[in-house]
């Protein structure tokens, strides 16, 4: 009996793509809940740190801007413009 060899993946996305999905998804749960913690007094009094709260949501949104930038300079922006474009 032969062994069947597993199907070969084709990758949809490159590096770049999914560093930008990870990018974008990371940034925003963060920042979900950072905003939420700020936003709602029932969840501020139980974190009850609401100025190291404030400034976890600055950072982050912050490097979420600085990292997109970055990607967008350094990465594969061909393949991005074929995504924008397929948006589109």
């Amino acid at each position: 009996m032969a062994s069947e060899s597993p199907p070969r993946r084709l990758p949809r996305f490159g590096l770049t793509e999914r560093l930008l999905h990870w990018t974008h998804a990371s940034a925003f749960l963060v920042l979900l809940a950072t905003g939420l913690i700020l936003y709602l007094p029932s969840l501020a009094t139980l974190v009850s740190r609401r100025q190291l709260v404030k400034n976890v949501h600055l950072w982050v949104a912050l490097a979420w801007a600085i990292a997109i930038l970055l990607i967008i300079v350094l990465g594969d922006r061909r393949r991005l413009r074929e995504d924008w474009r397929e948006i589109e």
